[in-house]
This record gives structure tokens, C-alpha cells and sequence, in this order.
């Protein structure tokens, strides 16, 4: 039997609060979409367009989907109000600085667990620092260039535990 798999697409430009240019977004999320008293194993997709950052660099996503309790892979890991979604890469689009992509496939991340559907309608996708997540993601770490992509899809696959 094959298990349920809901997804949630979500673009930096269509947002319900904007805190930091694209790096801290509120949305407005209708949970109704997945089943109550389920819970979740959440992977994602992240694309942006091209800006000006060296391949070498990694960011990451935060949600706080979870609000106290950090869960991944198959245990909790701890409790914060900011989760780790995943870690964001950067694809080369060209020899040069200046057209790199950052991205996320599941292919490279474990699952986020999630015990339930969520409650909170507000949902607070942030993209920060790999070295330290309390910094929203303005330059990468080793580069000294902007790193806040003009635009980004993200899609959450939300898959039904057994």
C-alpha cells in the first residue's frame, strides 16, 4: 500500500507578511488540505533565480512549522521554535559568480517529522546562515556577496506515516 504524499506549493512573491526581503516570509496557510491526527514525514523542493555567490556556499531553510519541538529522521533532536527544513546548495548556472541558483532537492535531505497537522495558520519560512541560524541569510559564509535570491518557489511534500 502506497502512502499519501500532500503538497504545498509556496513562491516568495506571494506571501501574507513580509519581514526581510525574501528571506523572511510569513504565509497564510489553510492546513485543512491534510488529514487530522496524521503524522508526517516532510521533505521539500527550493529553486531561486539566479544571484550574484560562489558555488562553494550553504545556507539553509527554517520553519517553524513545529513551534517547540525539532524533530528529524526518526527522533527528536530539540526543542527550539525555529526547525532546520533543510540545507540549501548552490547550483552553478555559469562559469561566472554571478548566475548561481540556490536550491533543495529531496534527493539530499532526510525527513522532517512532524507528529501532527499543524495548528498555527501563520506559517514563518526563513532562509539563514548555515553557521549560525539566528542570522537571516544576507551574505553566505566564505563569500562576500548578497545572497538573497529576487524570487524562489518552495514545495513541501507532506508524506503519511503508517
Amino acid at each position: 500500500m502506497s502512502r499519501k504524499v500532500y503538497n504545498l506549493f509556496l513562491t516568495s512573491s506571494n506571501v501574507f507578511q513580509t519581514n526581510s526581503a525574501t528571506r523572511d516570509l510569513v504565509y497564510a496557510i489553510d492546513w485543512s488540505f491534510l488529514p487530522e491526527n496524521k503524522a508526517f514525514n516532510v521533505t521539500c523542493r527550493f529553486g531561486s533565480s539566479d544571484i550574484n555567490i560562489t558555488a562553494s556556499c550553504m545556507g539553509a531553510i527554517t520553519w517553524d512549522v513545529l513551534n517547540s519541538n525539532s524533530y528529524t529522521g526518526s527522533g527528536q533532536t530539540s526543542k527550539q521554535s525555529n526547525g532546520v527544513l533543510a540545507y540549501i546548495k548552490v547550483r552553478g548556472t555559469s562559469t561566472s559568480t554571478t548566475n548561481n541558483q540556490l536550491y533543495v532537492s529531496p534527493k539530499n535531505m532526510s525527513p522532517v517529522y512532524i507528529p501532527s497537522r499543524p495548528n498555527s495558520n501563520l506559517l514563518n519560512i526563513k532562509l539563514v546562515n548555515a553557521d549560525n541560524f539566528n542570522n537571516l541569510l544576507t551574505t553566505f559564509p566564505g563569500s562576500g556577496n548578497a545572497a538573497s535570491p529576487a524570487v524562489y518557489i518552495l514545495i513541501l511534500n507532506f508524506e503519511e506515516c503508517d
